[in-house]
């Protein structure tokens, strides 16, 4: 046996040695490296992120159906619904990107410990098992913290700002004969699989919701009743709880249910608005939930790419031997 010392190795000179199956003992200088010098790490969000639907043009466009009529709107009609739940997707977009890159920040600033540097295969091992960790829980904090606002806004039974949860009600004062406002618990009425017609209380069900339909009006602007119900898109005590259980389906380019719901009157928004591309779903289906997005966070594919050559500047090996 004899041992080859190089001095002043390079990383080629190295790879190809190792690729002749030479095990080399390379002694790192600098023991341990930030992984931002050894892997990127880039991340593809859900096309919704940057569609026209999170746009404050189309929020702004659904304030306006809102507030054009004077229909008193039902809490179940997708047009007074609409555009609290795209001005929350928009903000679970952003917040998701932030917390993203937040977390590829911090991510990068842990480190990779060797005393010897590792063989290319090893290193690529080693860093794609790190990353798959670290892809695997991102969400778990995230996630934790969005069940613990959820929690202390309905056990706190905050008023949602459409009043989907409490109604105002007119009682007469018996000492004045004037009518007082009192809030009262609120909830939705729903028809059950076989027919019959229920109601559920946001006090006391958590999970209760209706679909959110578009709705007739009488004469006297009253709703007499829906017309249509948006495809798996629902209403809820709270527009977060209304949100996480639907679908973006009625907003994609195959589902004739976006010119039910949006004749939109706005001719330069309608020439400019994009829908959903069916053809683009990644990792998520078109009939996916938003929750099943956020619990992702909007991501439909990362991009990692290990910086062997980087690893090795930092290592910085002055020496490097092998047997032959």
């Amino acid at each position: 046996i004899r041992i080859i010392q190089i001095n002043a190795p390079t990383v080629d000179g190295v790879q190809r040695l190792q690729q002749q199956g030479h095990t080399l003992t390379c002694p790192c200088q600098v023991v341990s490296i930030n992984y931002e010098y050894l892997v990127t790490l880039n991340a593809s969000y859900h096309q919704v992120c940057s569609s026209a639907l999170v746009s404050s043009d189309w929020i702004d466009y659904l304030n306006r159906i809102a507030d054009s009529t004077e229909d008193n709107y039902d809490n179940r009609d997708y047009r007074t619904t609409a555009s609290s739940k795209f001005h929350l997707l928009s903000s679970m977009c952003e917040l998701s990107s932030r917390t993203v890159s937040n977390a590829v920040f911090e991510f990068g600033r842990r480190q990779l410990i060797t005393s010897e540097l590792l063989p290319l295969t090893v290193f690529v091992s080693q860093m794609n098992s790190i990353v798959e960790l670290f892809q695997r829980t991102l969400p778990n904090d995230f996630l934790r913290w969005l069940r613990l606002v959820r929690n202390v806004t309905n056990v706190n039974q905050l008023i949602s700002g459409g009043y989907s949860n409490f109604a105002v009600v007119y009682e007469d004062d018996p000492d004045t004969g004037e009518k007082t406002p009192l809030l009262q618990s609120d909830g939705f009425r729903f028809v059950t699989s076989n027919g019959t017609e229920g109601k559920c209380l946001c006090s006391t069900n958590l999970t209760c919701r209706t679909d959110t339909s578009l709705f007739r009006y009488d004469d006297e602007h009253q709703p007499i009743g829906p017309f249509y119900n948006v495809p798996n898109f629902y209403t809820a005590c709270y527009p977060i709880e209304s949100l996480l259980p639907s679908s973006l389906a009625c907003f994609y380019d195959d589902n004739p249910c976006f010119d039910i719901v949006n004749p939109i009157g706005d001719a330069q928004l309608y020439r400019n608005f994009s829908r959903l591309d069916s053809t683009r779903t990644v990792r998520f289906s078109s009939n996916a939930t938003v929750n099943d997005l956020l619990e992702q966070l909007f991501i439909d594919s990362w991009s990692t790419v290990s910086l062997y050559a980087s690893y090795f500047d930092h290592c910085q090996p002055l020496t490097c031997q092998y047997a032959i």
